[in-house]
Formats: structure tokens, C-alpha cells, sequence
């Protein structure tokens, strides 16, 4: 009776620990990670806003909304080759917005690739004319033309650098 206990026990052992919970899995949505990733940039909680936007890259490859967050991301910690892998990439995604032309022309810009800063924040400007980056205070469709018009300068091209001027402020 003691050998039929102890295997009824030790087979009832085996079986519960075999049986734990199931693995947790990941029910977050996209849009949930791509939101948690631009609140954690507007926070400046880049490491995190990295985190979640990986995740959602590798939940949707073929949307460029990820690599728009990862692109800006690293702008902001300064890593700009990173920066300019993800917006190359971005680019060929579905579903580019203005605010990846956008950020891709603040960073050639960056790199004072002139030219290529004007031919993305035109794109930007292109797809919404209204353009406003809401996930940093103040940054618009008029940084863009500010943006463009230094970058005409810059080129040493000075009448059309005053005709970007001369969008925002007519008189100048």
C-alpha cells in the first residue's frame, strides 16, 4: 500500500509540475506600442521609446511608423548614422507620413547634406502643408521652411533662400 502511495504521489508530483501556467503572451497591440514608444520619446525616455518601437517593427515590418520612431529616436540621442539607417528604411515601408520626410530633413540638414535636407522637407511639406510634429512643442511646417530657406543659403543660393524667407514673412 506504502509503494502505491508513494508512485500515486510522486506521479501527482510530476503532473502539477509539468502543468505550470501558460507562457504570458504579448496581447499589446501595435498601435499600443507605437503609442507607448511616442509617449516615451515626448517623456525623453529614449531607451524605452526604443523598446517599444522595436516591438512594434517586429509586429508590423512592412508599416514605416516604427521606423519613423526609431529614426527620430536616435536623432535625439545623436546617433545619426542609426538614425538615418531607419529612415532609409522607413522610407520604403506603407504608410510614410510628413513626419518622416520631415525628421529625415532636419537630419541631412544635421549632416549638412543641404540638398537632400530640402528634397525631404519638401516631401514632408508635400504630404500635409500643415504639417505640426506633435510629439516636441513647436516644431511645424514653418521650421521646415525655415529649415529650407537656410539650407538655400547655405547652398549659396540667396534668391531662393529669400523666397523661402519670403513665404513666412512677405515684407522681409
Amino acid at each position: 500500500m506504502k509503494t502505491i502511495n508513494l508512485i500515486l504521489l510522486s506521479l501527482s508530483l510530476v503532473f502539477l509540475i509539468s502543468c505550470g501556467p501558460d507562457p504570458i503572451k504579448d496581447s499589446t497591440t501595435y498601435e499600443d506600442m507605437i503609442l507607448e514608444g511616442w509617449t516615451s520619446y515626448s517623456q525623453n525616455d529614449y531607451d524605452i521609446a526604443i523598446e517599444w518601437f522595436t516591438k512594434a517593427k517586429k509586429k508590423e515590418p512592412s508599416l514605416a511608423e516604427p521606423f519613423t520612431g526609431l529614426a527620430w529616436t536616435h536623432m535625439k540621442l545623436d546617433s545619426l548614422s542609426k538614425a538615418e539607417e531607419y529612415f532609409t528604411s522607413g522610407a520604403l515601408k506603407e504608410n510614410v507620413t510628413a513626419d518622416h520626410y520631415a525628421g529625415w530633413g532636419f537630419m541631412k540638414n544635421a549632416l549638412k547634406e543641404y540638398d537632400n535636407s530640402n528634397t525631404y522637407a519638401q516631401e514632408a511639406l508635400d504630404i500635409d502643408s500643415e504639417w505640426s510634429f506633435v510629439y516636441t512643442v513647436g516644431l511645424n511646417s514653418t521650421d521646415l521652411q525655415i529649415l529650407m530657406a537656410q539650407n538655400y543659403f547655405l547652398l549659396g543660393d540667396y534668391t531662393t533662400s529669400l523666397l523661402k524667407g519670403k513665404i513666412l514673412n512677405p515684407s522681409f
